[in-house]
């Protein structure tokens, strides 16, 4: 099933997954070693994962509607349906790696709150 989850999104699961765990591995450094001069590059690779998450989205929401006319009328409904889902692969792909990101970065800033104390 991951397998699927990852070929339907097509190729810009490549690049999100290599954005993204870039991100994990920032995060992880972050939250064996608090920095606040770190928060910069987390934020602009989280946006970046986001991004790409959305851009993937957004291409194959438009390369569906694209097909949709050159097929039956009484399958155009499913081939939409079908398209539009594997598109979201995109975003959810994107916004687990955000998620983790933000969970692993609240660990370390806790870290770093009480180091500071």
């Amino acid at each position: 099933m991951l397998a699927n989850f990852f070929i339907e999104g097509g190729p810009g699961m490549l690049l999100i997954s290599i954005a993204g765990l870039v991100l994990i591995s920032l995060s992880v450094r972050y939250l064996l070693s608090p920095d606040p001069r770190r928060h910069q590059p987390l934020l602009l690779t989280g946006l970046l994962t986001l991004a790409l998450g959305a851009l993937g989205t957004v291409l194959g929401c438009v390369g569906t509607l694209h097909a949709v006319h050159q097929v039956e009328p009484k399958d155009q409904l499913v081939l939409m349906a079908a398209g539009l889902a594997e598109s979201l692969n995109n975003l959810l792909l994107s916004l687990l790696f955000v998620v983790l990101m933000l969970v692993l970065t609240a660990v370390g800033s806790r870290r770093l709150a009480q180091q500071e104390a």
